[in-house]
């Protein structure tokens, strides 16, 4: 009997409102692509020119595009 109103008070408690649930899953907030441990080689007519090492890159795909180091 317990576990029947452990459960009954659990469906009845949720709720599934729309605006509530886009708000908190926002598309434009989210990493479309995470890197772990990354490594980013540039080179120039095979000389190396730059050379970038992070723990993790992140990139965000809105109105303009970017890369998170960290």
């Amino acid at each position: 009997m317990r576990l029947f109103l452990f459960f009954l008070v659990v469906m009845i408690s949720c709720t599934n409102d729309p605006k509530l649930v886009q708000e908190f899953v926002s598309y434009k907030q989210q990493a479309i692509e995470q890197i772990k441990g990354a490594e980013l080689l540039h080179t120039e007519n095979g000389k190396l020119k730059v050379r970038v090492v992070a723990s993790s890159v992140e990139r965000f795909q809105d109105i303009q595009p970017a890369l998170i180091f960290s």
